[in-house]
């Protein structure tokens, strides 16, 4: 009995992530999702996104630097206009805004950008790759184009990128002081009641579309269903 255990669990431990979360969660599981419920190359792919933001962030950050400090040394807060808008009554414009203050309030706006970067440096907020979704994992993307069921399932067995963008949403990645990744996120479909498809849009996607088809599933049976990611990837070596 217990060689046929281990085969079972073998098996299930070789059905791809997303679809083994999906049946998790459909069953209801509670604990949360763990770097264990992910394959190395998964793991590697959630790291490249983390460091790819990361690397994002530090760019648009030196850009805002670079052009506070070029405003700042500017000695021009006395020449030019200031804010002009059209004055109803007269329909001439008018100065609403002195070129100093709007100066000052750009430079204030750069500093504001510049501390919130510094002061969360340590946490990134990855999006999802290819425009998917604002509201959720699997199966799921606004600007992809229907798989079809074949490719859909193949892409499930060999795609480690697939497979994150279906179980992993905009997730936010926080680094330890020992240089590890600690990943949390909500895997749900949680979604307004306004938004959830009707049964067209059920009817509309399940012949050609797989990753549409069962995420109006998922929007119109458990929508305010929810499971905890917490994933912690360590320092790599």
């Amino acid at each position: 009995m217990a060689d046929i255990g281990e085969g079972i669990s073998t098996l299930y431990d070789k059905i791809p992530t997303n679809m083994r979360l999906l049946l998790e969660f459909i069953g209801n599981k509670k604990a949360p999702i763990t770097e264990k419920d992910f394959t190395q190359d998964e793991l590697l792919e959630i790291r490249q996104r983390i460091m790819e933001q990361a690397g994002l962030n530090e760019k648009s950050l030196n850009e805002i630097k670079t052009a506070y400090e070029s405003l700042s040394s500017r000695d021009d807060s006395s020449q030019g206009f200031g804010v002009l808008e059209m004055n109803p009554e007269t329909g001439q414009m008018m100065e609403t805004q002195s070129a100093a203050e709007a100066r000052e309030e750009t430079l204030q706006s750069m500093r504001d950008r510049i501390n919130s970067y510094t002061e969360t440096q340590d946490k990134v907020s990855v999006f999802p790759s290819k425009g998917q979704a604002e509201n959720r994992p699997m199966f799921y993307e606004t600007d992809r184009k229907p798989s079809g069921y074949l490719k859909t399932i193949k892409d499930s067995f060999t795609s480690p990128e697939k497979n994150i963008d279906t179980t992993l949403h905009n997730f936010n990645a926080v680094k330890n002081a020992d240089n590890s990744y600690t990943v949390t996120d909500d895997y749900n479909w949680n979604m307004s009641e306004g938004e959830r498809p009707g049964i067209s849009s059920l009817l509309s996607t399940a012949a050609t579309d797989p990753e549409g088809f069962l995420n109006a599933i998922m929007r119109m049976t458990l929508p305010q269903r929810s499971r905890q990611v917490e994933i912690n990837l360590p320092e790599r070596r």
